[in-house]
Order: C-alpha cells, then structure tokens, then sequence
C-alpha cells in the first residue's frame, strides 16, 4: 500500500511528493533468546525513513549470549545507529534496557545499563515482553 503527500509550500500543492507505505514485519530470533512471538509489529515508510513499532512476548529462557532480532522490513544505512528504550515485563536484571539497529542489516540488537556501563543483554534476561518503536533510515 502507498500513497503520496504532496509538497510543502508549493503554489499548486504538486511540486514533489514523497512515497509512504506501511505494513507489518515479523522479528525472528538471530542470537541469543528462543522464540518470540508478534502481538503488534508494525512499519510506516516515508521516503527514506522507516518507523517500526512492536510488542512482542519472549517465549523460551533463551542461550545467555547477546540478545539479536532480525526481520526489519527495510535495510538501516551503512552507519546508521539508532536506539530506543524498551519498555518490558518480568525483567530481572534491574538496569535500562535498550534497542539498537545494526548498520547496513536488518537486523536490531539488546543492549543493557546505567549511569555509567552499557553490555549485551541476554537473551535469558527474564523478560515477558518486549515494547518498543524507532525510526531508522533505509537505503533500499
């Protein structure tokens, strides 16, 4: 699906538009945890940027090593680092959990810390869900 809004600031309204488009995306499991399963993952397109939302419950108690997804719907530009905090239930570590995309991949990593440390969280980090959104921008 697609549709186009037309440019700003134009006599007509019709100098320029930028394709938007939107669907949903299906976040596997590439390192670290068991399974999860989807309640809501979905993507908004506009030009070049890419939102995703997602919650997602973690099934499994997962392998201890860094936590990884993959699935995004669109490939992050090469350098194109971003995080978000995740919102989660049943977590057991006591530190901030965040988000990140992999530069030129499909792919989001976890990450956890405080004040002053960041290191990888587990995929057995004991959390229930996973509830996050992020913008990102494509090359494809």
């Amino acid at each position: 699906m697609s549709g186009k809004i037309n440019g700003a600031g134009s006599k007509s309204g019709i100098i320029g538009y930028t394709e938007t488009s939107f669907g949903n995306w299906t976040p596997t499991v590439t390192a670290g945890g068991s399974s999860i399963t989807a309640t809501v993952a979905s993507w908004v397109r506009v030009g070049n940027i890419v939102t995703i939302v997602c919650y997602a419950g973690a099934i499994g108690s997962g392998t201890g090593t860094q936590l990884q997804w993959g699935g995004l719907p669109f490939n992050v530009i090469t350098g194109g680092y971003v995080s978000a905090l995740v919102g989660m239930g049943s977590q057991t570590t006591g530190y901030l959990t965040y988000v990140r995309t992999q530069s030129n991949s499909k792919n989001l990593i976890f990450w956890q810390g405080d004040a002053g440390t960041r290191s990888a969280y587990p995929g057995n980090g004991g959390a229930g869900h996973f509830t996050f959104s992020l913008s990102y921008r494509t090359d494809e």
